[in-house]
């Protein structure tokens, strides 16, 4: 097989692989907001979100590390064997999991009683503490996978991972009635699984070794993923720093029907623009090299206009018929949360265009910007919140979101045009929002509700 080829099939299946992930979103939200209360749901988030946010630590980049020395183990070229490469990683995603698990729970014990999860506290930061340390093991244990271009195992247990998790917590929280603790209970559960199944296949290949952890080795991985953090913890801090701002003026009710609004619109925004990010970022980097800046242009604008045509009738659709969306996926109980979609469905669809907004960056390598402008944002999101939150609710933080998002997207553009201009065309745009309002006026006498 050709080396591209096998780029191509290997491009393929990573991409059924995002997809089939995203779809699994759409699964678990209807399932999750129908078991759980509105107060419960914006627990259930915050403690989802302060995950999230411990595991950009624990995982100490690491994960980017078995991507990038892969290569100098499997070639031998270092003179150590690959047993190093492995065990050093192993070990020291667990040292660093294990080490932001116990530092969490610590601090969240000291600071327990001044707030209230209306669960049994103690089991959730046990139950916590361990989907972070083996979040942290996988996130090295399945990047191995990719390294060793195994793609199709990759995407055989990407699937257990992820609907793992969904029948696992269906089954403790529904089928043994433990609510919202048997969501993470089952969590932990099949995260333990892939994470012990991903071990002894290292070991049934005598490929791991725990005297053959490398402290060097490990000095020199977290020396080149350390500095990586900061960008995913920008992101972490735009899409989800909000959540907590919301629970310290208005409370966890108010987080799950802010969350009910945010979620859905990011489901439906992240299907959108999955195939695009997937498929065209190795394509306009080929023509580029190939044909040069105005091929390139020209491809770009083209895709542009595809996104908009599928974009402008989807934030129609969140600003007409918010409502009755809400009643079909998350049941009636979060119709409050339709006064949201309108602010949230425009900044979450921008962000979802940056492929091909932020392509003259990518291309000339500059993509440190991102990050910078990231951080700025966040900065001007959290500020805005607690301006905002306190006078007008969840409709400030959603107006946070918005001019948060505004404020990333413009500065993108104004760096990426710099190096890449593209252009919109106006008689397409307003083409796209006629046929959307056409559309909306169409459905707007169809009772969703019922359906």
């Amino acid at each position: 097989m050709s080396f591209q080829r096998k780029v191509l099939n290997q491009s393929l299946i990573y991409s059924f692989v995002s997809i089939g992930t995203i779809l699994a979103g759409f699964i678990s939200f209807p399932i999750w907001t129908r078991l759980l209360s509105p107060e419960e749901y914006g627990i259930y988030n915050l403690i989802i979100v302060s995950i999230g946010f411990l595991t950009t630590f624990s995982k100490a980049g690491l994960q980017k590390a078995v991507i990038r020395f892969y290569s100098e183990f499997a070639a031998g070229r270092n003179g150590r064997p690959i047993s190093v490469y492995y065990s050093t990683m192993l070990v020291g995603s667990l040292i660093a999991g294990c080490f932001f698990s116990v530092l969490f729970v610590a601090l969240a014990s000291v600071f327990q009683s001044t707030f209230s999860l209306g669960v049994s506290t103690k089991t959730l930061l046990l139950l916590i503490a361990v989907i972070v340390v083996m979040l942290s093991l996988n996130s090295v244990l399945i990047s191995f996978f990719r390294v060793e271009q195994r793609a199709v195992s990759f995407t055989i247990l990407s699937f257990i991972h992820r609907y793992g998790n969904i029948g696992a917590s269906v089954l403790f929280a529904i089928g043994l009635k433990m609510g919202m603790v048997g969501l993470f209970i089952g969590q932990a559960l099949i995260e333990t699984v892939v994470a012990v199944g991903c071990i002894a296949r290292l070991l049934w290949r005598k490929e791991l070794f725990v005297k053959h952890f490398s402290l060097k080795f490990l000095r020199e991985a977290l020396s080149f993923g350390i500095p990586l953090m900061p960008v995913e913890s920008s992101k972490w801090i735009l899409a989800y720093m909000d959540r907590f701002v919301i629970q310290i003026f208005m409370g966890a009710a108010a987080v799950g029907f802010y969350s009910v609004g945010y979620n859905m619109t990011l489901y439906f925004s992240t299907l959108l623009a999955a195939p695009f990010n997937l498929a065209i970022t190795p394509m306009y980097l080929d023509i580029w090299e190939k044909h040069g800046r105005e091929k390139t242009t020209e491809f770009l604008n083209s895709v542009l206009d595809y996104f908009l045509m599928l974009a402008i009738p989807l934030i129609c659709a969140f600003s007409f018929l918010g409502g009755d969306l809400i009643d079909l996926l998350a049941s009636s109980k979060y119709h409050g949360a339709s006064v949201v979609l309108p602010y949230l469905v425009i900044p979450i669809v921008l962000n979802a265009s940056y492929t091909v907004f932020g392509a003259g960056l990518l291309i000339y390598k500059k993509t440190k910007l991102v990050m910078y402008y990231t951080f700025v944002a966040g900065g001007v999101n959290i500020a805005l919140n607690f301006l905002l939150i306190p006078k007008f609710g969840l409709m400030g933080a959603a107006v946070a979101t918005l001019i948060a998002y505004t404020v990333l997207f413009g500065l993108t553009i104004v760096s990426a045009s710099k190096y890449l201009r593209l252009s919109v065309n106006p008689k397409s745009v307003l083409g796209y929002v006629a046929a959307s309002m056409v559309m909306m006026w169409m459905l707007s006498s169809l009772s969703w509700s019922t359906m």
